[in-house]
């Protein structure tokens, strides 16, 4: 009989759209996210995918190939995900960069929004499908700390 392992963590491979090389000739080839257990071949996304048309808490169907537990399709969609960048005013001054995201967090805590950093001035904002962008926008535009939008997930360049 097999293990029970519904709710158990797991990471999921979600391969990159085509995305051309850079000036170093470096490709990206996916991203890895956690996921949790909702069944035989189905999981609940655990973080907020920075590149890929995935999101926050959806849930898909992957299977282990070679090993690696591979995204195959999206079978409910729940969120969608905004890249955001800002400049610090001061990148080399560590304490006020913590300052400035600690404001930041704060802000988009208040807002009820679900977000996850990647480096010092990019993060990514989940939000619920149903939510209309222009709000998203609003809530942007509105931070104490000026920020830029980088991608919206799903939208074309």
């Amino acid at each position: 009989m097999p293990k029970n392992t519904e709710n158990e963590m797991i990471k999921i491979h979600i391969e990159a759209p085509e995305i051309e090389a850079d000036e170093e000739g470096s490709t990206f080839e996916g991203e890895t996210v956690w996921a949790i257990e909702k069944g035989i071949g189905k999981a609940e996304i655990n973080n907020i995918p920075f590149f890929s048309n995935v999101g926050f808490k959806d849930i898909v169907r992957y299977k282990n190939i070679d090993g690696i537990n591979t995204y195959i399709e999206t079978i409910v969609s729940k969120t969608k995900t905004i890249g955001v960048q800002w400049d610090p005013t001061d990148e080399e001054d560590k304490d006020k960069v913590r300052k400035e995201w600690s404001k930041i967090c704060e802000y988009l805590d208040s807002e009820k929004l679900d977000f996850e950093p990647s480096h010092a001035g990019v993060f990514v904002i989940s939000y619920p499908i149903e939510t209309d962008i222009e709000d998203i926008f609003d809530i942007i535009d509105n931070s104490p700390i000026e920020l830029d939008i980088g991608w919206i997930s799903g939208e074309e360049d």
